[in-house]
C-alpha cells in the first residue's frame, strides 16, 4: 500500500493548521481505496495563574507637588489590573507580562496566543479604536508585590508602594529593586525589541473584550520568561495621544476566568 498526505477542509480552519489525513493508496490499482487516518494530533495547554504568570504595570509621570504625580518609583505587582495608555500629558502607563514554563510545557509549541481581558476602560476625549502592541523583552524584570487592592483610596489613585528590597518589583525607573532600566520607562529598542511582534485593535464601545495576540514567532521558553512590554501604539507620536480612551486589563489577582492566559497548541 502507498500513502500520501491530503489536507482536510478543516485544516484551513484548524488553530494549528496541522489537521491532515493520511490517504491510503492501493498498490494494486494506484487509486485511493477510500480509507484515511489522522496523522497529526494536537493538544492545547492553557497557562494561567500566579505560579506561572508575572505581570505588572509601570507608570511614567512628571514629578509634581502632589503624590498623584510621583508614580515613577511605585510598583503595582499586586494590583488587580494593569493599564496601557495615557491618563494625561504627565502620566503614561505601560505593562509587563511574562510566563514561567517548565521544559515540557515549552516544548513542541506550534502556536502560541496571549489573551488579555479588558477589566474596564479609562474614558478620555477621543473615542474609537486603539491599537495595543507587544514588544519582546530583552532585559530581565521582577513583578514585585506592590498593592493588594485592600486600600481602596490609594488603589483608585494608582498609588502602589515605593519600590524597596521587600517590594522588589519593576517601576518606571527600575527593572527590579536596585537595577535601573537601560532607559527609563523600559526603553523600546534597549530593554525590549525595537519592533512589536504582535498587536490587536479594539475600542471602548466593545466593553470587556478579549484581546488576542499571536506570539508564535517568539514562543521559546527563554523569551516567554523574559516576557513582553505592552504599550499603546502612539498615533501622532506626541502628547496628543492622551486624548484617547485606553484599556485596563485584568491580572491574575482578578480571578481565573478573566486572568491573562497563554494558550499553547502542541
Amino acid at each position: 500500500m502507498k500513502k500520501r498526505l491530503i489536507a482536510t477542509a478543516a485544516a484551513a480552519l484548524a488553530l494549528s493548521s496541522c489537521a491532515y489525513l493520511e490517504e491510503i493508496i492501493s498498490t494494486d490499482t494506484g487509486k485511493p481505496d477510500g480509507s484515511t487516518k489522522d496523522t497529526c494530533v494536537t493538544s492545547t495547554v492553557v497557562i494561567t495563574g500566579n505560579e506561572k504568570v508575572r505581570e505588572t504595570m509601570i507608570a511614567s509621570s512628571i514629578v509634581g507637588p502632589s503624590p498623584y504625580f510621583q508614580r515613577e518609583n511605585l510598583n503595582y505587582g499586586g494590583f488587580e489590573w494593569m493599564s496601557v495608555g495615557y491618563y494625561d500629558p504627565m502620566t503614561h502607563f505601560r505593562s509587563l507580562i511574562g510566563f514561567d514554563l517548565t521544559e515540557k510545557e515549552a516544548a513542541s509549541i506550534k502556536k502560541a496566543t496571549l489573551e488579555l481581558t479588558t477589566r474596564d476602560w479609562t474614558f478620555k476625549h477621543r473615542q474609537g479604536p486603539v491599537t495595543i502592541e507587544l514588544y519582546p523583552m530583552t532585559s530581565g524584570w521582577s513583578e514585585g508585590n506592590g498593592g493588594t487592592g485592600s486600600d481602596a483610596y490609594n488603589t483608585a489613585k494608582y498609588l502602589g508602594p515605593t519600590n524597596s528590597k521587600s517590594v522588589n518589583g519593576a517601576t518606571a525607573m527600575e527593572s527590579q529593586f536596585g537595577t535601573e532600566w537601560n532607559m527609563q520607562f523600559c526603553g523600546i529598542g534597549l530593554d525590549c525589541g525595537a519592533k512589536p511582534i504582535a498587536s490587536a485593535v479594539h475600542s471602548a464601545s466593545e466593553g470587556s473584550v478579549v484581546w488576542s495576540f499571536d506570539i508564535t514567532s517568539t514562543a521559546t521558553r527563554e523569551q516567554l520568561s523574559k516576557g513582553f512590554l505592552i504599550v499603546l501604539k502612539e498615533g501622532a507620536g506626541s502628547t496628543a495621544d492622551y486624548y484617547f480612551d485606553y484599556p485596563n486589563f485584568n491580572t491574575t489577582e482578578s480571578g481565573a476566568e478573566v486572568a491573562p492566559k497563554l494558550i499553547l497548541v502542541k
